[in-house]
Parts: structure tokens; C-alpha cells; sequence
């Protein structure tokens, strides 16, 4: 190649992709479940009992949701926004 000669040069970057993302991803799909968006009693919210219990439940729903999400499908999904989410900086 003739180094006088003007080049375009492109580069691609993919941002890294943690299975943290993917959990983030799959608890933010879950708000289609009935059952974890019903309201917690305040009263719940404030005794340390009753809100260990509601967490202890809420964590078998959120489980209980999981166990029925189809992987292909959600892999599917998470590709689209995988290559289309623009990084914070650049927004």
C-alpha cells in the first residue's frame, strides 16, 4: 500500500456484558408478574418480622417467575437491546 494514499479506518466496539446485566434484565422483565407488583403493607415495611417474611416471599415469586422464562426467547431479546443500548456516555 502507498503511504501517501488516504485510508478510512472504522472502528466497532461492543460493550462487555456481565451476567449481572443479564439479571438486571430478567428482574426487569419480571414486572409482568401480577405478583411481585401488588403492594407491600406499610406495616409490613416497617416491623423487621413481617419484612423478612415479605422478602422471603417475594424472593420465591420473583425464583418461581424465573423458572418459566424461556432462555432462547429471552436471549433473542437481550440481543436486540445488546446491540442497540448506547452507552451512558455517549446519551
Amino acid at each position: 500500500m502507498n503511504q501517501t494514499e488516504e485510508s478510512v479506518h472504522l472502528t466497532f466496539v461492543v460493550r462487555e456484558r456481565s451476567g449481572f446485566w443479564i439479571g438486571q434484565k430478567l428482574t426487569g422483565a419480571a414486572i409482568e408478574s401480577e405478583e411481585l407488583r401488588r403492594v407491600i403493607a406499610p406495616a409490613d415495611v416497617t416491623n423487621e418480622k413481617a419484612l423478612a417474611a415479605t422478602v422471603t416471599q417475594a424472593r420465591d415469586q420473583l425464583v418461581a417467575w424465573l423458572e418459566k422464562v424461556d432462555g432462547s426467547t429471552m436471549a433473542t431479546e437481550l440481543l436486540s437491546i445488546a446491540t442497540s443500548e448506547l452507552e451512558p456516555d455517549y446519551l
